[in-house]
């Protein structure tokens, strides 16, 4: 789950249901940092960090988003 606090700025739950009694930690990002494909609503996306610098955003698949929604 992600959204706008900030102008120029896109905040996403980290580990939602895995993390911080399940909901996850909230994470500050530029837009700059998330590509524009993994802007709207609803996006599920891979986060790729490296000793807690984010390395990577990637847009799920369906079958990704269906296999981790069963979890």
């Amino acid at each position: 789950m992600f959204g706008s606090l900030s102008p120029g700025t896109i905040d996403i739950h980290v580990g939602y249901g895995i993390g911080h009694l399940d909901g996850g930690h909230l994470s500050n990002f530029t837009i700059h940092e998330i590509p524009t494909s993994c802007r709207m609503p609803n996006t599920y996306v891979w986060l790729t960090f490296e000793k807690q610098n984010l390395v990577k955003i990637e847009r799920m698949t369906l079958l990704e988003v269906e296999e981790n929604l069963e979890k």
